[in-house]
């Protein structure tokens, strides 16, 4: 007689994008699917695309997202000035410039 299996959930899909790059969680009973992509530039103004896949246990993905909500207190209490987070085109603009101060 064959072993009945529980029926768990269908996994879900959530999505998010911005200038960094798309990232992708998939979740279900048995674990996180975290999928990412960052979009950088080199310094001679070239984009340069990376990504990154990982599978996360339940336990890893509640420390993720612990530590991912103590992220964004801190960003949210970080002075406006900060450059920490820039569009793309102010990175090309700094890639565009520092290859300029490079080929002089």
């Amino acid at each position: 007689m064959s072993m009945l299996h529980p029926i768990t959930p269908e996994p879900r899909l959530f999505t998010t994008s911005g200038t960094w790059g798309p990232a992708e969680l998939v979740g279900s009973s048995r674990g996180v699917l975290l999928s990412l992509q960052g979009r950088n530039y080199d310094v001679a103004g070239r984009r340069h695309i990376t990504d990154a896949l990982a599978y996360l246990s339940p336990s890893e993905a509640r420390r993720l997202s612990h530590l991912l909500h103590e992220a964004s207190a801190v960003a949210e209490n970080a002075p406006h000035h900060q450059p920490g987070l820039w569009s793309d085109a102010t990175v090309a603009d700094v890639a565009a410039r520092m290859s300029g101060r490079a080929a002089q």
